[in-house]
């Protein structure tokens, strides 16, 4: 009898042990799982954390060239005002140039007795065709400007919708990101509530 109660205590231990290897052995795996989780999940708060911050320097970015290409714009609109005063003082010049060869025409058979009269109208005819010339070279240089500021408009406009491209770009990632730190915080929370006993220090987020 002796024996065999030898034997059952011996079995008794036995299993014993086993149970308290593998409950250790259960919770150094848990342990891993959830430290291992909470390393990816600091990862990717680091992540979504720089990502926040390049989208907002991208938004900055993305406010100044606005600020720029309204600025472009109404420059651009006070050329094309610009553009149309010169204009209105070019056919006023035309029309004031139109009338003095008509008096000359006029004044063409008194040549004779009026000849000081003439100089004086040579001399407005000159004068008329040199505003004239100044008015034409006016229009250029403010039509040269207006071309100019149009491709300025639109290389801030491919600007501005690239920025937004890259606005929207980093929005999705976050939006990806953040789920994946919601997925994983949910499995890292899953893991520590599957641990019987004390809890690793990453249970405690």
């Amino acid at each position: 009898m002796s024996y065999l109660g030898r034997s059952i205590n011996l079995a008794l231990v036995v299993l014993v042990v086993l149970a308290v290897a593998g409950t250790a052995g259960a919770s150094l795996f848990y342990q891993h799982s959830a430290d291992q989780l909470e390393r990816q999940n600091e990862q990717l708060r680091s992540e979504n954390k720089e990502l926040k911050q390049d989208l907002s320097a991208t938004e900055s970015n993305l406010s100044q060239t606005r600020d720029k290409l309204q600025e472009a714009n109404q420059t651009l609109e006070n050329a094309q005002g610009d553009v149309g005063q010169v204009s209105n003082k070019l056919e006023g010049t035309e029309k004031q140039l139109s009338e003095t060869i008509n008096e000359l025409s006029e004044t063409q058979e008194e040549l004779d007795q009026t000849e000081a009269d003439l100089e004086e109208t040579q001399t407005a005819l000159r004068q008329a065709r040199s505003e004239l010339e100044t008015a034409q070279g006016q229009v250029e240089t403010l039509e040269t400007r207006v071309e100019t500021l149009e491709t300025e408009r639109d290389n801030l406009v491919a600007e501005r919708d690239q920025l937004q491209e890259t606005v929207d770009t980093q929005r999705d990632q976050i939006t990806q990101l953040e789920a994946r730190v919601d997925e994983l915080e949910s499995a890292l929370q899953s893991v520590c509530n599957s641990i019987e006993g004390e809890r690793p220090a990453g249970c405690s987020v």
